[in-house]
């Protein structure tokens, strides 16, 4: 019998969107990501995923970067430069005097406007 290994994060909605589980799991070559809803547990998006860690930044590099190592860090998405997918969600990281985000790749924004649609 195969064992396959996953973890969960909880991402909340921001503008709107409604709050989701970030599942990845791994099957030993086979490696998938999803969004499943909050309530209904509904699989929302599925997609295949290279090996590694669910989010490539994690909540105390993501506070680093935002260089607010003592601030409150969540998980939240919405459709933005930092993040066109759920799949990605973005740090949002508040400290004492300001907010700032940090996207899966390790950068820093002090807004999050929302994604223009073309």
């Amino acid at each position: 019998m195969e064992t396959a290994t996953g973890e969960a994060v909880h991402v909340n909605g921001d503008g709107g969107h409604a709050s989701y589980w970030l599942v990845g799991l791994d099957d030993h070559d086979r490696h998938i990501i999803a969004t499943v809803g909050e309530d209904d547990h509904e699989v929302l998006e599925l997609a295949k995923r290279g090996p590694g860690p669910l989010l490539p930044v994690d909540e105390t590099a993501a506070r680093a970067a935002a260089g607010l190592p003592g601030g409150r860090a969540r998980l939240t998405w919405r459709p933005s430069p930092a993040s066109f997918t759920p799949l990605l969600p973005v740090w949002e990281i508040v400290g004492d005097q300001r907010q700032r985000w940090v996207d899966q790749t390790g950068k820093v924004w002090d807004t999050l406007p929302l994604a223009r649609r073309a």
